[in-house]
């Protein structure tokens, strides 16, 4: 029986994680079984881009902040700092007086930190903020040379290469390389022996606690090397730390990840990145052939960069992402080191040292969109007690509104729907749980506040939602692990918004027994055997399910094609056990070098939705194959493919139907892989007529006949 094109039931799942305002600058997916992806990362310049070094890049709703050491941004005279407006650049105010390291953003100001005394033209050290309008000092500022910074809440702390700070410009005291600011006055960081030995080159601020990466190799008067935590009290070491300097931090739930300079962590070889899980130290695969300077975290994957070329063996070009598992790519990277990342929605500003990004002009800043692949992405400021802020626009529609007591303080809230199913899920939820969900990540809010999360249901497509007020929201704290627990949940009749209680942001789960369920997938993947790929999944439970179809998308010179149907699998209708199945996809005729599949859940009334998408990566042809050009007959061009199974001197000609040789298409030995040719009429001034195209590959000969039809 065929599985027709239905539209599927779906109730809502909603995942929610915290990155606090961290990084060294300021601090952003394809997975084979992750359902944040990155699909085909397009990079564009903003504007005419900068004429120097970015060093801090800042998103803040539709405008994108940059700090360096420039005078001029899309021809515009600035001073070290600019902001872009979305078509503009422009300069804040008279900027300041040497180079921006820094940016954050809390309560509507932007905070600046560098090797600057002035901003504004008044007297700033080291630390200035902008209102929108003017600049002002922070106290006395901070002596010399601050490189980093991170807001929690209503503090803001301040990481360098500095030993003092002054409330007043004229009295100074000990802080030692980390300071903290609370609205009005500096303070160090301990008791005794204050802050730590040497520069702070990046901070990190996570669950209440504050993380410094850097050069030191003490931290409070303790041992530490080159990274260490400070609880509010006291400084204490991660284990034995990491060999030499640090120069980007950040988490993922309670893991958290530096990357630098070193080559062992713990004791244990760690090229340039690890992870502290709490109690020990482990690399991320073989590592970078270069240093880190800048990490972020975006839903399950962290995105570094830095001056490297590989990760993991993989050629990368100085940006690439860590899905838990394997390194890959960004497109094909930069042409110079990266050294600040901002997020926004679904996007990725990338700044540094750097004149081109995926091969197209830049200068110093890009724009790589679709990076972080979600039914929409929206950024925006958020302050507690401020009322409620809505996280729909024209173009991207989220279907959330947040509102949070004024203990929340203020910063930026990244909001993604995802269309796609929860990693990682353990069921113990009473009801239906279903496999649509959000990630809402939040930089700069305080680490635990009290408001509620709101959800549109007429704006959840396809949310399955019957009975709103039969909806509980469940949450757990780190997204893809650890065990859900009910929140306080009521339903607002008159605005239609499911409305969830919440202290801090995690992940959340809509359950109902009063309201359908799709098919609960627990696994799905894809293995290459010979000239097959099978695939294999596993449902949980399954309500009125009628089949699975299987699509498959091909990289092809570097580029994903459409998605393309190969068949269907039955489905079980309703079951409450698991249940497995699988399918073969034939490799022999297929010339793409990755291949990504993903499964069409169609239900009996005929709604459908889809599963994550897995992906094989460097598949490899098992045989010389020359592939029938398309389209045939043709006018004005063509495409002729074929595949290697082995490095090999390729001739492919182009002949007459009498023989005669009229052009030489690839003369050159080329790597195994997939590969296609691009034939117009108009450069070897074809007429209507049969052509024969024939290529020779080792041993290999096959030859094929064309038609142009003029």
């Amino acid at each position: 029986m065929e599985c027709k094109n239905f539209l599927s039931l779906i109730i809502v799942l909603i995942v929610l994680s915290v990155n606090n305002y961290s990084q060294k600058r300021i601090t952003l997916p394809e997975s084979t079984e992750k359902s944040g992806i990155i699909e085909s990362v397009n990079w564009s310049a903003l504007g005419t881009g900068i004429n120097a070094t970015v060093y801090a890049v800042l998103a803040v709703g539709t405008a994108v902040y940059a700090g360096g050491s420039f005078q001029s941004a899309g021809g515009v005279t600035v001073s070290n700092i600019a902001k872009w407006n979305g078509t503009n650049w422009s300069a804040l105010g008279s900027g300041v007086n040497g180079t921006v390291q820094g940016l954050a953003y809390s309560g509507g100001n932007i905070y600046a930190v560098g090797s600057f005394n002035q901003a504004g033209g008044i007297n700033a050290r080291g630390v200035a903020k902008w209102n929108g309008t003017s600049w002002s000092a922070m106290g006395g500022g901070l002596y010399n040379d601050p490189k980093c910074i991170v807001v929690s809440g209503n503090d803001i702390y301040v990481g360098g290469a500095f030993t003092s700070a002054s409330n007043d410009g004229v009295n100074f005291f000990t802080v030692n390389n980390v300071a903290k600011w609370n609205g009005s006055s500096w303070s160090a960081l301990g008791s005794g022996t204050v802050g730590v030995n040497n520069t702070v080159y990046s901070l990190a601020m996570v669950n209440g606690i504050l993380y410094a990466g850097g050069a030191f190799t003490s931290a409070g008067g303790n041992s530490a090397s080159c990274v260490a935590s400070f609880n509010g009290t006291t400084w204490s070491a991660l284990g034995t730390g990491v060999n030499y300097w640090v120069y980007a931090i950040t988490n993922y739930g309670s893991d958290i990840y530096v990357g630098g300079a070193f080559s062992s962590a713990g004791g244990n070889s760690a090229s340039r990145i690890a992870k502290w899980n709490g109690s020990t130290w482990s690399a991320l695969g073989s590592g970078l052939n270069g240093d880190c300077e800048e990490m972020i975290v975006v839903g399950e994957d962290l995105i570094v960069g830095g001056g490297f070329t590989t990760a993991g063996g993989v050629t990368v070009n100085r940006i690439a992402r860590w899905d838990g598992s394997s390194w890959t790519s960004l497109g094909a990277g930069t042409n110079s080191t990266v050294r600040a990342f901002a997020r926004s929605g679904g996007d990725l500003y990338v700044g540094g040292s750097f004149s081109q990004a995926g091969g197209n002009n830049v200068y110093y800043i890009a724009y790589a969109y679709g990076v972080y692949i979600a039914g929409a992405g929206l950024s925006l400021p958020v302050s507690g007690g401020g009322g409620t802020v809505s996280f729909n626009d024209d173009d991207n529609i989220t279907a959330v509104s947040l509102n949070l007591n004024s203990g929340a303080g203020s910063g930026l809230v990244d909001i993604y729907r995802l269309e796609s199913p929860p990693e990682l899920l353990t069921k113990n939820i009473t009801g239906n749980i279903s496999n649509y969900r959000w990630i809402i990540e939040s930089q700069g809010l305080a680490t635990s506040f009290t408001g509620n999360v709101r959800f549109k249901v007429a704006d959840i497509p396809n949310s399955g939602i019957t009975d709103p007020s039969k909806i509980t929201v469940y949450s757990r704290p780190i997204p893809g692990a650890g065990s859900f627990s009910s929140l306080t949940t009521s339903y607002d009749a008159v605005n239609g918004e499911i409305v969830a209680s919440v202290t801090s942001f995690s992940e959340f789960v809509f359950a109902s027994n009063d309201n359908p369920l799709p098919v609960e997938l627990l696994s799905f993947k894809a293995e290459q055997l010979g000239d097959e790929v099978i695939l294999k999944w596993i449902t949980a439970s399954e309500v009125n399910n009628f089949c699975f179809e299987v699509e498959r998308n091909k990289l092809i010179d570097g580029v994903f094609d459409e998605w393309q149907r190969l068949g269907s699998v039955m489905g079980y209708g309703n079951s409450n056990s698991p249940k497995e199945y699988n399918f073969k996809d034939n490799l022999r005729n297929n010339p793409g070098t990755n291949i990504k599949y993903r499964l069409k859940q169609i239900d009996n009334d005929g709604q459908f939705s889809y599963s994550n998408i897995i992906e094989l990566a460097d598949i490899k042809p098992i045989a010389f194959i020359l592939m029938q050009n398309y389209p045939n007959p043709f006018n004005p061009s063509t495409i002729i493919s074929y595949q290697l199974p082995e490095r090999s001197n390729v001739s492919l000609k182009l002949f007459d139907i009498l023989g005669n040789e009229i052009a030489t298409l690839v003369n050159e030995e080329k790597d195994a892989g997939a590969y296609d040719l691009e034939l117009d009429i108009s450069d070897y001034k074809l007429t209507s007529g049969v052509y024969l195209f024939r290529i020779q590959a080792g041993n290999f000969i096959a030859a094929r006949k064309m038609v142009v039809m003029k």
